[in-house]
């Protein structure tokens, strides 16, 4: 609620550059994920307090869901395609949600397109959040920001136990994709796509790999969960 009376976050991500830590920050607007500004600093690791972990204690099942969903860094996507999707979470990229916080994911493509969102927990699960059974239409217009979940899904996103860093991948097409309808649901809200140590699980999203590249957009974003603290 307190986000609700802002309408701008600053957000980012850090690395570990030898003996310094790099952090992008980015100034972003709320409703609609723009950026507004961006800077990148470093900061020597010895003045970072003793005790601040740098790392997810899930960062190997992290590792594996980045392999498994296909990640791809900004580098590696295409600048030149025109059709984009974008997806972020409430508080910004790379946000701390902690126990019993809401959580709600934003995203919009610049096309009119068939959206599918894939939700890696820190157990290393991951499900079709949408579509899903209250809302089964995922064809969207372009340009208008729409979340998950919205008014007329009778449910919500509270953090809890497992805890650690967590993804959501946002697959945008042309066309629809085989493989993820929902008839198979057998009254559960979102289909289970299995879990990263899975063998097979990469099968999955294979669907995804028959859709021609100039008629498909990826994006990805990654928040952390923790527990609160008791007082």
């Amino acid at each position: 609620d307190t986000l609700k009376t802002y309408n701008a976050l600053v957000t980012g991500q850090y690395y570990i550059n030898n003996d310094n830590i790099e952090l992008k920050l980015k100034l972003m607007e709320l409703r609609t994920g723009k950026i507004i500004q961006s800077t990148t600093i470093e900061y020597p690791v010895s003045q970072i307090p003793k005790g601040i972990n740098f790392v997810p204690d899930n960062l190997d099942i992290v590792k594996s869901g980045f392999n498994v969903l296909g990640y791809k860094n900004e580098g590696d996507k295409d600048a030149k395609s025109n059709f984009k999707i974008k997806i972020w979470p409430d508080k910004g990229e790379g946000a701390l949600y902690k126990t019993n916080d809401l959580l709600k994911i934003n995203f919009k493509s610049n096309r009119d397109c068939y959206v599918y969102l894939f939700h890696m927990a820190a157990d290393g699960e991951i499900k079709m959040i949408f579509p899903n059974d209250y809302s089964s239409d995922n064809f969207i217009r372009a340009d208008n920001v729409y979340s998950i979940p919205d008014e007329q899904m009778n449910f919500d996103f509270q953090i809890g136990n497992p805890y650690g860093s967590e993804i959501v991948k946002a697959v945008a097409s042309l066309q629809k994709i085989d493989g993820f309808e929902l008839n198979q649901l057998k009254g559960q809200v979102f289909k289970n796509m299995g879990k990263v140590t899975d063998n097979n699980v990469t099968t999955n999203f294979r669907g995804i790999n028959t859709i021609p590249k100039e008629a498909k957009s990826e994006d990805f974003c990654v928040f952390t969960t923790i527990e609160s603290v008791k007082k």
